[in-house]
């Protein structure tokens, strides 16, 4: 009886603990993403990259902290980092900001087709997201076609994005 007794006890104490291990591993998850936000914040990137880095350790799913450290990648001039980051984030959940910043890291490396596509793919996911609509815009005036540049530029002002005016009279008129 003793023995069953014992036994039983170890069964449940190893239940327990494998359910509470996966919130643990969570709740690590989200202190260290907490504490590479903090860091970001300070502009203390290379803190950031890593306190981000051990946040994906915990929770390999975690789209938010591959977001955030491509952020922090492309702040510390690490263009092919923060395009895998970005790229890893979209590809666990497509969320427009991420298709946004993954557009313009291809901007600043001559890839414009692909940034088109990308900017396309952000604003599938949300008509309503006018900074990516914007970008859209800056995009085809980098590509010298001033009439559609200016068109979405415009289009993203008159629905509400009205810190883009003094851009929008530089660029467009």
């Amino acid at each position: 009886m003793r023995k069953f007794r014992t036994m039983m006890l170890t069964t449940v104490s190893i239940l327990i603990t494998a359910s509470i291990t996966p919130a643990f591993s969570q709740d690590k998850a989200d202190i260290y993403f907490s504490k590479g936000m903090e860091k970001f914040s300070e502009r203390s990137y290379d803190s950031a990259l890593y306190y981000f880095s051990l946040a994906i350790e915990q929770r390999p799913d975690f789209a938010d902290a591959y977001f955030r450290r491509g952020l922090t990648q492309d702040e510390l001039g690490n263009n092919e980092q923060a395009l895998t980051d970005y790229s890893k984030a979209i590809s666990i959940k497509p969320m427009p900001v991420y298709y946004n910043n993954l557009a313009m890291m291809n901007v600043r490396i001559g890839k414009f087709e692909e940034a088109m596509n990308l900017y396309n793919k952000a604003i599938d996911l949300d008509s309503n997201y006018l900074v990516a609509i914007y970008n859209k815009g800056r995009l085809y005036l980098e590509m010298e076609n001033t009439t559609e540049g200016c068109y979405y530029m415009k289009k993203a002002y008159f629905k509400g994005l009205t810190v883009v005016e003094d851009a929008i009279n530089y660029f467009c008129n």
